[in-house]
């Protein structure tokens, strides 16, 4: 059995938190000015949801990317946002 502990490396913090659907926009804003934040994963398992929650980040000033895969996305797209994540 893998404790959650054992699967996170030292300086990352998860967190978890139950939001209604249509308050996660909203919550992860607050989370944004409450908290210092270099680097952030946000998943989604909808196209749709990620290009919305973009547009919204984005228009917050926020600077971020989408990745998917399967074949939403070529593979070299994806090495890019990818190695670009990881280089800051």
């Amino acid at each position: 059995m893998v404790k959650k502990d054992d699967l996170t490396l030292k300086g990352v913090f998860q967190y978890y938190m139950k939001v209604d659907q249509k308050e996660k926009m909203q919550c992860i804003m607050e989370l944004y000015k409450k908290m210092t934040i270099n680097q952030v994963i946000i998943f989604v398992n909808v196209k749709v949801i990620a290009q919305k929650l973009k547009d919204f980040l984005e228009s917050n000033k926020i600077s971020c990317s989408i990745l998917m895969g399967g074949d939403q996305m070529k593979k070299e797209d994806r090495d890019l946002v990818f190695d670009a994540f990881i280089k800051n």
